[in-house]
């Protein structure tokens, strides 16, 4: 790991957002290594290891997300990160979503750490996104739906390939991703909202239907919200990673 951060000409620019909701905190910032510019996100816990100013420490770590058919992490792995990352894996591929909890999508979409947000507009939130997931799970037609009702007309996103788009192309690339590829979205490892932001970390299957193979991996998103005229809450500004 040592040899290949010194390789590495790394920058880390500015803070785009940071959400922090009791031990966990979600970032999205600049990022430039070997004169190449990106956006990277992370998810970060902290444990307080005693009385002391400074007795606030990092427990554990997520960043650059990346899907099981990127092996680059493994320079930076040791024997039991590369263990544990491939028991992940494997259960990702074998993971069931629960077939009993339709009506129920709290219990369908688990989530791996606690959901413990009490800002006001918390539930109203976390139950769009909610939908989002089972929207997107039950195909094209079904998820174009959510969104038109979801985002606000002159809403951006800031898609994988790092160009913000506005609702009518992220549509267009959408359909053309559920042609190529089968995305089954599994369960959140964290949730945190504040405010009119909302950061998620989660997990999913991907079938590539034109060569017949399966991954998995995780995703990063942020999400900004606002009300609307009728009192509804519509979101403005989304982020991918």
């Amino acid at each position: 790991m040592d040899i290949a951060l010194k390789q590495a000409d790394i920058i880390m620019g500015n803070f785009y957002n940071m959400l922090i909701v009791n031990n966990f905190c979600a970032i999205h910032y600049d990022f430039q290594t070997n004169g190449r510019s990106s956006h990277v996100m992370e998810f970060v816990e902290f444990a307080d290891y005693g009385n002391g100013e400074y007795d606030t420490r990092v427990v554990e770590g997520w960043g650059s997300t990346k899907d099981s058919t990127y092996y680059g992490t493994i320079n930076f792995q040791g024997s039991e990160e590369k263990k544990e990352q491939e028991e992940l894996n494997n259960l990702l591929l074998t993971y069931q979503l629960p077939t009993d909890h339709d009506d129920d999508l709290q219990k369908k979409y688990l989530i791996k750490y606690d959901f413990n947000n009490s800002d006001s507009d918390a539930d109203a939130i976390f139950n769009i996104i909610l939908n989002g997931f089972d929207s997107w799970n039950n195909g094209y037609s079904t998820y174009q739906t959510w969104l038109n009702g979801n985002f606000d007309q002159n809403a951006t996103s800031f898609s994988m390939k790092e160009e913000y788009r506005n609702l009518t192309t992220y549509l267009e690339e959408i359909e053309e991703l559920f042609k190529n590829e089968g995305i089954t979205k599994l369960y959140f490892d964290n949730v945190l909202i504040r405010e009119k932001w909302a950061a998620i970390h989660y997990r999913y299957r991907r079938f590539d239907k034109k060569n017949f193979k399966v991954s998995v991996g995780d995703r990063m998103e942020f999400f900004q919200f606002q009300e609307d005229g009728s009192g509804n809450l519509k979101i403005i500004g989304n982020w991918i990673q």
